[in-house]
């Protein structure tokens, strides 16, 4: 006998509920998860090579504008060029490559195809990182809260352009490599970005610099600095790059390439010092006269040190505990542990005595200094580092846990809660201990 409709109907109504309410069960694993696992590292030390270049990432218009929520601008023109910049370091036989893409995020999916156009391409290791303008161009990210959140709908053709594009700028600074010198000092850069969350807490208002001679001219830079890129208009139909843009600009003015790359931003902004011509133009002239102003070192390093060494890490359990109301955390955090990824990777490139630490994330001040004085312990005595951020892929933001548990800060963008900062650091230090072990 056929159940009849009512009761299909019932036992449909009775399912559904099952289903709903089963979201309101904890999916979602605990515990620490795997220990961090070196992927990779090496070591070698000789006279130092660098060589640099500069392509135009020329994205296809029209194109949508990421870097905020829907409704989304789709862009029929460029403010100005968006750029792909590397540098080859080599010494002692090894070879690493510095790339920058102006864009609003890494996806570990991209950097992984990357690193292999990379290796194609004759590097041993390639370190990847976004500007994070936030009007440049999206669609190049398939995961669903990226393309809800930031970057649109994803399309492959995109990807495989910036994939491209980055093979292209690394074989041509490889190609370029001549003997060189290396410079790392601080640029001081006074008032140009502060504490969104909180006025009181002072910004480092720093710029982290190597420059890189050719003949005692520079051949190249890289600039870490933290604020994020979001003076350039907010829905406009229009692709900017953002200060960072500019600020390459103006320093490839004077000679060499300049990447730009993001330090602990998660709570700073940029405030450029006057709004003329605009806001982005002005907050990048600004930084690269500072950083063209500042004393250099005396010496330079003509020989040195060189390292690198990528580490996987488990990342914590997803939640929106702190952007959703308290009956919705339990099924928020259920689906996002459904959708999102279980692991990441950060890298440390090693020059002298310096160590880039490079993070998947946006880490606060606040967090930036948990990080950097975890992994201060794993590093050699005199040793100096620079966080970098937006780099090797991209998990979102991190928080210390003590701002987490309060709801301060940046908590409430916060996916991975109160564990990916102390993560972070555990990641880090497996490879700076990697690094310190093996020989060149």
């Amino acid at each position: 006998m056929k159940p009849s409709r009512p009761s299909l109907r019932r036992f449909g109504l009775v399912l559904a509920l099952a289903l709903l309410g089963s979201l309101w069960i904890d999916w979602r694993s605990s515990g620490p998860g795997a220990p961090p696992k070196l992927i990779s590292a090496l070591s070698a030390a000789g006279p130092l090579k660098t060589g640099a270049a500069r392509v135009d990432l020329d994205p296809k218009l029209p194109a949508t504008v990421a870097g905020y929520p829907p409704l989304r601008p789709t862009a029929e023109k460029l403010a100005g060029p968006l750029s792909a910049r590397a540098i080859a370091i080599s010494a002692g036989g090894k070879t690493i490559g510095l790339l920058s893409l102006e864009i609003l995020e890494l996806p570990d999916a991209l950097a992984r195809r990357i690193e292999q156009a990379g290796r194609e391409a004759g590097f041993d290791a390639v370190a990847a990182m976004a500007t994070h303008s936030h009007t440049s161009f999206g669609g190049y990210d398939d995961r669903l809260v990226a393309e809800v959140a930031g970057t649109g709908r994803y399309r492959p053709e995109v990807a495989d352009a910036l994939v491209a594009r980055s093979a292209e700028v690394l074989s041509r600074a490889l190609q370029s490599a001549r003997p060189s010198a290396l410079q790392i000092y601080p640029a001081p850069a006074p008032g140009l970005s502060f504490n969104r969350d909180d006025a009181e807490v002072e910004s480092e208002n720093s710029a982290a610099t190597l420059a890189f001679l050719d003949q005692e001219k520079v051949a190249a830079r890289l600039v870490i600095f933290a604020a994020h890129p979001t003076l350039a208009q907010r829905g406009a139909p229009i692709l900017d790059g953002d200060w960072p843009s500019r600020a390459s600009a103006a320093l490839e003015r004077t000679g060499g390439i300049s990447l730009v790359g993001q330090g602990a931003l998660g709570d700073i902004s940029a405030r450029p010092p006057s709004e003329e011509p605009s806001k982005a133009e002005a907050m990048g002239e600004a930084l690269a006269k500072q950083i063209l102003t500042a004393k250099m070192p005396q010496e330079s390093l003509g020989e040195l040190p060189l390292g690198f060494a990528e580490v996987e890490f488990a990342l914590p359990s997803a939640s929106a505990d702190k952007a959703v109301p308290g009956w919705l955390r339990r099924p928020a955090g259920n689906l996002l542990s459904w959708i999102a990824p279980r692991s990441a990777r950060v890298a440390v490139l090693r020059l002298n005595d310096t160590w880039l630490l490079l993070v998947p994330a946006e880490p606060t001040l606040e967090a930036g200094e948990l990080i950097r004085n975890k992994v201060a312990q794993a590093m050699p005595h005199g040793s100096r580092s620079a966080l970098v951020s937006l780099a090797q892929g991209y998990v979102g933001y991190a928080e210390s846990p003590k701002a987490y548990a309060a709801g301060e800060g940046e908590a409430r963008r916060v996916i991975f809660g109160p564990d990916l900062a102390p993560r972070l650091a555990e990641a880090l230090a497996v490879g700076i201990q990697a690094l310190s072990e093996k020989k060149p």
